[in-house]
């Protein structure tokens, strides 16, 4: 979705241009581009959002760190068996943003440059808020360059938010419960083999014979293992 709307951004300010200043584009006929005052007030409204520096670096860097997550949203949002797939996927990109943070002064210079590229595209000057001895409104980060300003108000605490988040929601303590119970779906016992007793051991005490419940996984695998034949 956001890799879709970066190939879009210079077209879509270029529209809302359009919409607020018709004359300056040749290719639009003004009789028939007739945009009552509310919507060119807010069409004005979102082009100068979309072409503030800030907001540019923020757009980059929103983009570039989901990108990881790419593979597992999708998968969490078909089949059960992909569901099952992106929960092994979880330890390796939170590893992979872990990676990505230990190393953010070289990814952010790139993420940097391309959102100067896209600034360029769209008549924006790289620029930084002026940093005043008392701020209230937005943070107040200590920088000397416009790259070390939005390194430390967008691109760290960004990551470190998402790094956080992808804890807390997918720790060990939520994945591995999850886990335990999808691979008892027959397709994916039939594709992954028997699922080891200790895998349930934590569902014991909430059972009235837990003792047979060994025996009973076993024969739901055994079921569908013959059905699948």
């Amino acid at each position: 979705m956001f890799g879709r709307f970066g190939e879009l951004y210079e077209h879509v300010v270029t529209c809302l241009d359009a919409m607020v200043n018709p004359h300056v584009c040749p290719e639009v006929n003004e009789s028939r581009w007739n945009w009552d005052s509310d919507t060119k007030t807010t069409a004005h409204g979102l082009k100068s959002s979309l072409q503030s520096f800030g907001v540019i670096v923020g757009f980059t860097v929103l983009k570039n760190s989901l990108d990881y997550l790419k593979g597992l949203s999708a998968k969490l949002q078909r089949r059960d068996i992909d569901v099952f797939e992106a929960y092994t996927m979880i330890d390796n990109i939170k590893s992979e943003i872990q990676c990505l943070r230990d190393d953010i002064g070289v990814e952010f210079q790139r993420w940097y440059d391309e959102a100067k590229q896209l600034a360029s595209y769209i008549g924006t000057e790289e620029e930084m808020p002026r940093v005043p001895r008392v701020q209230c409104n937005r943070s107040n980060v200590p920088a000397d360059t416009p790259l070390l300003y939005y390194k430390r108000s967008i691109g760290i605490p960004f990551i470190d938010i998402l790094l956080q988040q992808l804890q807390n929601r997918f720790s060990a303590d939520n994945c591995w419960p999850v886990s335990a119970l999808l691979s008892l779906i027959p397709s994916l016992m039939v594709k992954l083999g028997m699922p080891p007793p200790e895998q349930f051991e934590s569902w014991h005490d909430d059972l009235l014979t837990p003792r047979s419940l060994d025996n009973e996984v076993s024969r739901w695998f055994n079921m569908w293992s013959r059905q699948s034949d």
